[in-house]
């Protein structure tokens, strides 16, 4: 942001209304749907992923669940829990985040049909993972808010919104032509990436 700090209080409030839409957005609305459901999703994961690792490791109390001699992966009560999730009503937010997360996190055992979880397939289970994690905060902080801003600016402040976006898209596309689809795709809601990327 560097030289547009040293702009005037009043054209924070009234040419490029941020913190009013900061306020309105984040604030005031409380926590909605999408981002309880983005809450959800990312706790599970990472406490999913601490609890296997320890599990790998010999570490803890935690230990493979198995049915008949048969290992049950996580992602079975994740996709018990998007069934679920469907009529739960008040919970499902919740429910389908914490069923997301045990899902994706074994992503790569969809597409292998093998337990590939701690070897170098199984990154793409972290991918889907970030992939929907961007997703859900791109609906949950970044459009309604950007929305927001864009509705209450000046022509200026409009200016500012789209030409950021602007320069950010080319950033992102520069970035996912190189090969680096992770980078770019992170880089829609974390700039710095896209600008590392391209």
């Amino acid at each position: 942001m560097g030289p547009l700090i040293l702009l005037p209080a009043d054209f924070w409030s009234e040419s490029f209304p941020v913190v009013d839409a900061f306020q309105e957005r984040v604030r005031e609305t409380g926590i909605g749907t999408i981002q309880m459901t983005l809450l959800a999703f990312l706790v599970t994961f990472l406490i999913t992923r601490g609890i296997t690792w320890s599990i790998k490791h010999g570490k803890g109390p935690f230990g493979d669940v198995s049915v008949g001699g048969t290992h049950v992966h996580h992602l079975v009560p994740g996709i018990f829990l998007l069934l679920i999730s469907g009529v739960a009503g008040l919970i499902v937010p919740t429910l389908f985040g914490i069923g997301a997360a045990l899902t994706l996190d074994e992503f790569a055992l969809w597409l292998t049909l093998k337990d590939v979880y701690w070897s170098t397939q199984g990154r793409r289970s972290v991918d889907a993972v970030i992939v929907l994690a961007v997703v859900l905060a791109l609906a949950a902080l970044g459009i309604p808010f950007w929305v927001d801003v864009w509705n209450n600016s000046d022509v200026t402040g409009s200016g500012i919104v789209a030409a950021w976006h602007g320069l950010t898209g080319v950033l992102c596309v520069i970035t996912f032509l190189k090969g680096k689809w992770l980078f770019a795709f992170v880089g829609l809601i974390c700039w710095p990436l896209a600008l590392i990327g391209a």
